[in-house]
C-alpha cells in the first residue's frame, strides 16, 4: 500500500480547550467531557454521566465535540499519560470538551476511526510523550501535537485498518473481561472455603475476643516524611500496610531524623493488626505481621491486639476475614462520613470468635494460608495474561497503522 508520513496538523484540525469546570451566570449550560472521562475510557458517548457546567457561546462553537473526533489528554502529572485518546462515538449540541484536553478532528483525507487508532499507537504516543514539557506537571503545546508524524495510507486502506482493529480490539477486550471474571471467581472460591470452615467452628460456640485477648492498643502518627523509611530509620505504618489479610511493612512513612520513634509501638513478628479507620468496605481489615523490619511503629489508625501464647494470631485473623465477621464489623463501625468510618476498641474486643483448641486453630490458619497462596498464584497468572493481552493490543495497533502489518492477510492475528 502507498504510505507517507506527514505532520498530524496536515490531516487533522487540533484545538486545545480552555473550558473549565466553573459555572457562570449568563453562560450556556453544557455537559463537560473532562480529563477523567477521556483518561479512563476508550470512547465517549451520551450514556456517560458527564459534569454539568457552563460555557460561552463562542466556547460552545469552538469546543463542541462532534462524532468522529478523538479527544486526547494534553496535561498530566507524568509524561507517559500525555495524549491518552478517547473516540467520540456520539455527541449532542451541549457536549463540550473540557480543560486539559485537546480535540483532534479528522480532515477530509482521514478516516475518523483510523485517526483514533493512530493516536492510540505507540508510534504517535511516544512522539507526544517526548514532546511534553514540565517538571512536576507535564503539558503538550499545540504546535508540538501538530508536528507529530502520522503514517497515512489511502482512505480505503484506512477503512480496512480501522475495521480490522475494531474487530481485534473487541476480541482482546472480551478475553481481558474473561480473565477478570476468572480472577473474581478464584477470590470468591477462596472466600467460600474460609466461610464454610469458620461457620462450622462457630456452630459449636463462640467467645468474645476480649476473653481471649490480653489487650488492644493503637499507635501514634507524628508528622512524617513523604517517603518510606530507609534501613535503620524509624517508619510509621500506613493504612495500606494491611490489605485483604496481607501485611506489607514496606507501606510506611519515614519519621524525620529529629523525631524519636516510640519503641512501645514497635511492630513485632506475630502481631495481630486491625485497621480502625477506613472506608466502609475496608475498615476492620486484618493481617498478621510475620516478616517485620526493625524500627517500624504502629500508627494511630491501626489497632494491635495482644494475645496470649496459646492463641494463634493467624487463627484470629482467619476468623475476622470471614464473610460473617466482615459483615458484623461493617455493621458496628461508626462515622458520619461515607468515605471514612471508625471501629472502637471495645467493638473489636466484642467480636465473636469460635471456641477452638490449639490443633483446630493451627489447622484453620494453615488451610487459609494454603488457599491464599493458591489464590495468589492464580491471580498472578491471570494478571500476567491480561498484561500480555494489553501488550498484544498495542503491538497490533502500532503495526497496523504504521504499515508493518498487512491487515488483509492478518484477520486472525489476535
Amino acid at each position: 500500500m502507498s504510505l507517507r508520513q506527514i505532520p498530524l496538523k496536515r490531516v487533522a484540525h487540533l484545538t486545545v480547550s480552555n473550558v473549565d469546570k466553573k459555572s457562570a451566570e449568563g453562560e450556556r449550560h453544557v455537559r463537560l467531557c473532562n480529563y477523567v472521562d477521556v483518561y479512563k475510557n476508550n470512547s465517549i458517548d451520551l450514556s456517560f454521566d458527564l459534569m454539568s457546567a457552563t460555557a460561552t457561546d463562542a466556547q460552545v462553537r469552538q469546543f463542541r465535540l462532534l462524532p468522529g473526533d478523538t479527544v486526547i489528554t494534553k496535561d498530566s502529572e507524568t509524561a507517559e499519560d500525555i495524549a491518552v485518546p478517547a473516540y467520540v462515538a456520539e455527541s449532542a449540541p451541549d457536549l463540550v470538551c473540557g480543560y486539559h484536553l485537546a480535540i483532534v478532528r479528522p480532515g477530509a483525507d482521514m478516516h475518523p476511526r483510523f485517526l483514533y487508532w493512530a493516536m492510540s499507537s505507540n508510534f504517535l504516543r511516544a512522539q507526544m510523550t517526548a514532546a511534553a514539557t514540565g517538571v512536576t506537571r507535564y503539558g503538550l503545546r499545540q504546535d508540538a501535537m501538530g508536528s507529530a508524524l502520522i503514517t497515512v495510507p489511502d482512505l480505503d486502506e484506512q477503512r480496512r485498518i480501522a475495521d480490522f482493529l475494531d474487530a481485534q480490539a473487541a476480541r482482546i477486550h472480551s478475553l481481558i473481561a474473561l480473565r477478570r471474571q476468572q480472577a473474581q471467581l478464584a477470590s470468591e472460591q477462596t472466600q467460600a472455603v474460609l466461610d464454610q470452615q469458620v461457620d462450622s467452628l462457630m456452630r459449636r460456640g463462640c467467645l468474645p475476643l476480649k476473653r481471649l485477648a490480653r489487650g488492644i492498643e493503637q499507635g501514634a502518627s507524628p508528622e512524617c516524611d513523604n517517603r518510606p523509611a530507609e534501613p535503620g530509620e524509624w517508619g510509621v505504618l500506613k493504612l495500606s500496610a494491611i490489605k485483604s489479610g496481607v501485611f506489607d511493612g514496606g507501606e510506611n512513612k519515614a519519621l524525620p531524623a529529629e523525631v524519636s520513634g516510640a519503641s512501645r509501638h514497635e511492630i513485632k513478628p506475630g502481631d495481630l493488626l486491625i485497621t480502625r479507620a477506613n472506608t466502609p468496605e475496608l475498615v476492620g481489615d486484618v493481617a498478621v505481621a510475620h516478616e517485620v523490619r526493625s524500627r517500624l511503629q504502629l500508627c494511630d489508625l491501626i489497632y494491635r491486639v495482644r494475645l496470649p501464647a496459646d492463641t494463634s494470631p493467624d487463627f484470629i485473623a482467619a476468623v475476622l476475614l470471614s464473610s460473617r465477621l466482615r459483615l458484623l464489623i461493617s455493621s458496628v463501625a461508626r462515622g458520619s462520613s461515607a468515605s471514612m468510618i471508625k471501629l472502637r476498641g471495645q467493638d473489636v474486643l466484642n467480636l465473636p470468635i469460635p471456641c477452638a483448641d490449639s490443633h483446630e486453630q493451627t489447622q484453620l490458619a494453615a488451610q487459609r494460608l494454603r488457599a491464599q497462596e493458591r489464590r495468589t498464584a492464580v491471580l498472578g497468572a491471570l494478571s500476567t495474561s491480561e498484561a500480555l493481552l494489553h501488550e498484544r493490543r498495542q503491538a497490533l495497533i502500532t503495526a497496523a497503522v504504521t504499515g508493518q502489518l498487512d491487515v488483509t492477510t492478518a484477520r486472525g492475528a489476535a
